[in-house]
C-alpha cells in the first residue's frame, strides 16, 4: 500500500481535503485527492474553479487540511 505525506508528514489518503499550488488554476487551490501513486498524488480541485481538471501532484508540495 502506498503511504504519501505532505508537506508537513501527515499521512495522506484518498479522500483527503488538500491545499496546493496548482499548475492549472491561479494560486493556492483546494482540492481532494483521487488517486496515489508512487510520489504524487492526483488531486481533483473543487468548484469554482477555472480549469476543473485533475492534477498529479508531488504529494511534499501539498498541505493536508
Amino acid at each position: 500500500m502506498t503511504q504519501l505525506q505532505d508537506k508537513l508528514g501527515r499521512t495522506i489518503v484518498l479522500g483527503d481535503r488538500v491545499a496546493y499550488a496548482s499548475y492549472k488554476n491561479l494560486g493556492m487551490t483546494f482540492g481532494t485527492v483521487v488517486k496515489l501513486g508512487r510520489i504524487r498524488a492526483q488531486v481533483t480541485p473543487e468548484a469554482p474553479a477555472f480549469n476543473p481538471d485533475s492534477e498529479s501532484i508531488c504529494s511534499t508540495e501539498l498541505v493536508k487540511i
